[in-house]
C-alpha cells in the first residue's frame, strides 16, 4: 500500500495466514499532517477470516521514520491501524 509517497507493508507473523487484503479505499488524497487509517483483513489458506493473528505494519517512503505497533486480528480477521502523516511533502498519492 502506498500513501502520499510512503509504502505500508502488512506482514502476517503466523505461517498459516495466507493473505492480507486491504479494505481501505484503493485511491484517496490526504493532506500532509493528516491522520491515515488503514483496515485490512487477514485470511487463511481457504479465504476465511483468520482471528488472533499478529500483523506487523511497516512504512517506507516519506513516513519511513514512523514506528507502528504490532496488531492482532479480531474475530472477523480485521486489523485497523492509524498514523499521522509526518511529512510536509506535497505528494498526495495512494495506490494498492
Amino acid at each position: 500500500i502506498a500513501i502520499n509517497g510512503s509504502n505500508v507493508t502488512l506482514t502476517p507473523t503466523a505461517a498459516a495466514a495466507a493473505s492480507i487484503t486491504n479494505l481501505t479505499s484503493s485511491a484517496f488524497l490526504t493532506a500532509a499532517g493528516s491522520k491515515v487509517t488503514i483496515v485490512a483483513k487477514v485470511k487463511d489458506q481457504y479465504g476465511a477470516a483468520y482471528a488472533n493473528q499478529t500483523v506487523t505494519p511497516t512504512i517506507s517512503g516519506r513516513n519511513s521514520g514512523l514506528t507502528l505497533s504490532n496488531m492482532v486480528s479480531d474475530a472477523s480477521g480485521l486489523v485497523t491501524f492509524s498514523y499521522t502523516d509526518a511529512s510536509t511533502s506535497t505528494t498526495r498519492i495512494f495506490t494498492f
